[in-house]
Formats: C-alpha cells, structure tokens, sequence
C-alpha cells in the first residue's frame, strides 16, 4: 500500500479511494438508475421535505400541518427536524428523491471515513485500516438498510462515537471529549434513537472495563482528568442537543411506543440464526423461498470472506487482550440481535433503562460487523507480518466449507443453472430464483474466488496487501451486482416528476376544500411516491400510519 500512496498525500488518497468505491458501489443511487423503497419514499422523503420547505420559506421545521392533520416534526426523532445535514442540504435545494440519494450517499462516505479512523486503534498500517473501512462500507447492513434512512447515519457516525471516546479513555483531553460529544450529539440527532441508547451502554461498559483494569495504576492526576474530560463531553453534548432533547421529551407520552413497547413488539423483526448464511452468500437471504422471521432489510451479514479468515490470526499477538474485548463485544450484541432466541433482549427489556422503547433486535447487527471487521484487521495485521502458512490453511479450510455447503445446499435445488448471458434473462432469474440455486451458484462463485486467493497465497512473492483489491471485487461482486435490498424498481426521475408535478398545483382541491376532496388521490402513487398530500400543500386524510412516530 505505501507503494501505491505517496506518504505525503496517503491519507487524502485513503479519502478519495473510499468516495470512489462508495460512487462505484452504490452505483444505482449515483447513476439515478433507481430508487431507494419503502420507508424512504414514504416517510423519510415526505418528512424531509417538508422540512426543507420551511427552512427555505424562512421558518424553523417545527410542525407540518401534513402530517396527522397536524403534528411536530421537532419532536419526532426520526423525522429529521435537528438533523444539520438535512438542514444544510436544504439550503440549496428543496427536497426530492435526488438530493435524498445524495444524503444517503453521504452517509456511507462518512461510514467509510469512520471506519477507516476507528480501526486506527488497533492497527497504524494504511493498507489494513483501508480493508477495514471499504469493507464495512460495502457491509450487507448498508445495502439492506437503505430504506431506512437513519440507520444509515448511525452506521455514519457510530464509528467515529467510538474512535473519539476510546482516544478519551486512553488520553483523557479535553480535545478528546470534545469530539465524543459532537459525535454522539450527530448520532442523536441523525440516526436510530435506539443506536443512541445502545451506545451509551457500550460506552459505559468500556469505561469501566478501563476503570477496573487500570484502577490501581491511576494516580490522583489521572482520575481528575478523567472526571474533567467526562464532564467537558456531558456538558458539551447536553449544550448542543439540548433543542432537541426538550422537543423529544416534551412529544414523548404522544408517541405511540413513548410509553414503551410490549415485549412481543420489542422482539419483532428479531435476526435469526439461519440468516448468518449470509455471512459466506448473501444472494439466498432475498429469494422468495428464503423462510424467515427477520425482514428482508435485516438479513444481510456480509462483510467478505477474508474478515472470517483472518479472525483466527486476532487471538495470536501483542493486541491479544483488545481481541477478547472485541469478541465480547461481537457476541453480546449477536445474542441481542437474536432477540428471544437466546433471551438477553428479554434481559435487555426487562432491566435495562429505555431498552423497552424500541424494536428491531436485527438492526444490532451494526455492532456485530464493526466488532467482526476490528477483529479480522488484527487479525489481518498478525498476517502481514507472518504466517503465511497458517493463511493458506485457513483459505483452504474456507474453500472446503463453501463446496461443502455448496453439495448439501444443491441436493435440495432443482434445475441450478446460470442464466443465459442476456438482460432479459439475468432480470428473469433475480426474480424468480430459488433459494437453493442462489445458494449453489453463490457458494460456487465464492469458493472460485477462494481458490484465487489460495493459488496467489502460494506464490513466493505475494503480498497480503494486494489482497485488499480481491476483497473489494469480491464486496462488489455479492452486494453491489444484485442490489435488491437497496432499491426498488422506479426511475429517480418519475417520483422527482410526480413531487414536482403536485408542488406545482395552482388549482382544484385547496385548504378552501373538504379533507374528502383533498383526499380523493391521495394514494394515487402511493408505491412509487408515498402519499401526494405531502407535496401538494393540502390538508389530507390517509388510512394508515406512515411514521414511526405514529401518536396515541
């Protein structure tokens, strides 16, 4: 890697190569091919642009008369309203489908640019901190959850929450506390409430595994600084989100989950065990025969098959204490994300402050892959400084789980075939594909490109290195080839049409009419563009919930 970036400029380059893979990647959203789906189009985009048209208008985005008849976005965390993103972006631009692409890009830029920063703590080598970060931004959780816009900024910012506050622990300045605190208040504001409240907890528990470890090495000194320091991010947090504190605490007992969730709600859309198939082939987690509890959002696992190799190589060197750290870390939240399958969500729920307001035990699986890819650039690192052997036996052994796999998984799919080399064709066999021949054919796929990496392991000269661009064409290959997650099926260009189209009503239906009259097409292209009333400045009716903030 120090061969192909000059020293000076390396980590300018780091910057541009990760825009360049995230442009290249999600290549749907950057061609305006097509669109992000279902909760995007029909809450994210319409809450965002009604936000966009009040900055615009002059007002704060305090309350939209769309919504509910009538209700405060300022008080939705989910809405976007202290979003600064969402307000910088409206600055120059009223909302549409486009410039909602261009957050969502956005946000797996800054995910990449987290990612890379984090995994300084446990590697210094450009090259692994680079694997790292390419892999985590073309992660199976992000071409899953595109729809849900927030989940994507927590995936943006979580890193840079954890970089910040483990170079808190380890410095104890006020600089360090500083970025924390303007960390977590953008994955406050920005992401998934509930990634705010799990992260907390993460962070208390690093903190007092560094208490018990070091406690009888801190001189009176130290333990001053770490009290300045936690008071400087608490003070510093609570200054900057507190706008948005007020506004959430005071919209809380309307919240339809203000209250709490039922225990039975708690758990919906749990990960089960059968999805970690996605760990080697992500393509049979999306076919119609796939049977699942989990959504079809939350299935992916998929971070390349070298992090799963190199994770042996973690345990075998100087950062031997930091891997066991990471692997509780891994695992804790891998049961969470189980939800009632192994219990500790029903702990969780039971226990822990907050833990009963939320949903989606899958989403956790965020904190799987940034504890899994941590894991395997120690890993990673161990190899490119010896065993090479050891590596080779590993890639082997991976070779022969996938072929194993691969003959249990055909013995059940009938007819597994390639498609004919056309587009008709390829469109045909996404849609229709059986679980097993996704299977069959993913596994294939993978155990040739395993075998790659074996015959150029074995090569005298070779160069763990040069394996970071295998790793990337092989990310590509499974998650960006069939991005079926991440968008849906409509042209960019005809729901800009239809918001553009609706915002520009002169006549017919007004706020002079009754809600039955502004209501009459009200779902006219629901599927495509959610609900019109949004765009066209009536006051509508609509007989289903469509924010996750739905009142009481």
């Amino acid at each position: 890697m120090r061969s192909l970036l000059p020293h000076r400029n390396r980590q300018l380059a780091c910057h541009a190569l990760l825009l360049a893979v995230c442009l290249v990647g999600y290549w749907p959203l950057t061609l305006g091919v097509f669109s992000v789906k279902n909760d995007a189009i029909h809450y994210f985009l319409p809450a965002r642009y009604n936000i966009s048209c009040a900055i615009r208008s002059g007002e704060w985005p305090l309350w939209s008369p769309f919504f509910y008849t009538g209700f405060p976005l300022h008080g939705d965390m989910q809405s976007g309203a202290w979003n600064p993103l969402v307000w910088v972006l409206s600055l120059f631009s009223r909302y549409n489908l486009t410039v909602l692409h261009i957050e969502t890009l956005l946000y797996i830029y800054l995910a990449g640019i987290g990612m890379f920063r984090l995994a300084r703590q446990v590697t210094s080598h450009t090259g692994t901190r680079l694997f790292v970060a390419l892999s985590y931004m073309l992660s199976g959780y992000l071409f899953g959850s595109a729809q849900f816009t927030n989940w994507m900024a927590s995936a943006a910012f979580l890193p840079f929450v954890l970089d910040s506050y483990t170079d808190l622990l380890r410095t104890r300045t006020t600089g360090s506390a500083v970025r924390t605190a303007l960390s977590c208040w953008m994955l406050l504001v920005c992401g998934y409430p509930a990634d705010f409240l799990y992260t907390s907890y993460l962070l208390l528990a690093l903190l007092a595994v560094v208490w018990v470890h070091h406690r009888n090495r801190l001189s009176r000194e130290a333990v001053r600084r770490y009290a300045v320091s936690h008071l400087v991010l608490i003070a510093l947090f609570i200054g900057l989100a507190l706008p948005a504190l007020l506004s959430y605490i005071q919209m809380l007992p309307y919240y339809g989950r203000g209250g709490g969730a039922s225990l039975q709600d708690a758990l919906v859309n749990s990960y089960e065990p059968r999805n970690l198939v996605s760990l080697l082939d992500p393509w049979p987690t999306w076919t119609a025969g796939f049977r699942t509890i989990t959504d079809l959002s939350s299935r992916n696992l998929f971070v390349g098959v070298l992090p799963l190799l190199f994770l042996p190589f973690a345990f075998g060197n100087r950062m031997r204490k930091r891997a066991w750290l990471l692997l509780g870390i891994l695992l804790i939240s891998l049961l969470f994300a189980f939800g009632d399958g192994f219990g500790l969500r029903r702990v969780a729920y039971s226990w822990l402050p907050g833990m009963a307001s939320f949903r989606h035990p899958a989403h956790f699986r965020l904190y799987v892959i940034v504890a899994l890819l941590l894991l395997s650039a120690s890993g990673f690192d161990h190899l490119r400084r010896k065993s090479t052997a050891s590596f080779r036996k590993s890639v082997l052994a991976g070779l022969v789980a996938c072929l194993v796999i691969m003959v249990l998984g055909g013995a059940g799919a009938s007819g597994a075939s390639l498609p004919a080399m056309s587009r008709a064709a390829l469109k045909s066999w996404v849609v229709n594909v059986s679980m097993g021949n996704a299977l069959v054919v993913g596994l294939a796929c993978q155990a040739l490109f395993l075998l790659v990496v074996f015959l150029y392991a074995r090569r005298r000269a070779w160069s763990p290195d040069r394996l970071l661009w295998l790793h990337v064409a092989n990310l590509l290959f499974f998650n960006a080839l069939l991005p079926v997650t991440l968008v849906g099926k409509t042209n960019p260009s005809v729901v800009n049409g239809i918001i553009r189209a609706r915002a520009g009503v002169t006549s017919g239906p007004s706020f002079d009419s009754t809600l039955s009259v502004n209501s009459r097409d009200a779902l006219a292209h629901y599927e495509t563009a959610g609900r019109l009333g949004f765009y066209s400045g009536r006051i509508t009716l609509l007989p289903t919930v469509y924010n996750p903030s739905a009142l009481r």
